[in-house]
């Protein structure tokens, strides 16, 4: 089993973490699915997204929940049945949630060269100079993660 770890940040906020390596077949095998996100699980184009899709509810299973008890606002942002707080994202061949009783946001993100071509769209890019193309590459997808889980958080635009 691939989980990759589990960490209890405080009492009431625990970030769960799988390394995808099983295929879209043992993960669909391995999970129960409402019509809603089943529907848009045989939407999806790329089988990467699919199993990073199918790994997220192997996540909430070990969290003690299932996809039913996950649900998506009409802006796309999850919550949960019972009151709590979620937050999901993957990244090739990871996926992680996080549930709170407050607030949260998760972001995974390789770290390639893409985040520095677009770094000016997110971040004062003098903050990047006299760095080597490594720690450039590295503190523009730092920068980029806390702006998305950010946005998580706040679920607002601009």
């Amino acid at each position: 089993m691939p989980l990759h770890s589990i960490i209890n940040h405080n009492l009431t906020t625990q970030i769960y973490v799988w390394k995808i390596e099983e295929t879209f077949e043992d993960l669909f095998d391995e999970v129960a699915l409402n019509d809603v996100n089943l529907i848009r699980l045989n939407t999806m184009k790329s089988e990467q997204h699919q199993r990073g899709f199918l790994s997220v509810r192997k996540l909430l299973q070990e969290s003690g929940l299932t996809d039913f008890d996950l649900h998506y606002t009409q802006d796309g942002k999850p919550y949960l049945k019972n009151g709590k707080f979620i937050s999901i994202s993957h990244s090739h061949e990871f996926s992680a949630i996080i549930i709170s009783e407050q607030a949260v946001g998760i972001d995974l993100e390789i770290q390639k060269e893409k985040a520095l071509k677009i770094a000016s769209r997110f971040m004062d890019i003098s903050h990047l100079e006299n760095l080597s193309q490594t720690d450039k590459i590295k503190k523009a997808t730092i920068v980029w993660g806390i702006k998305e889980t950010i946005f998580k958080i706040k679920n607002e635009k601009g």
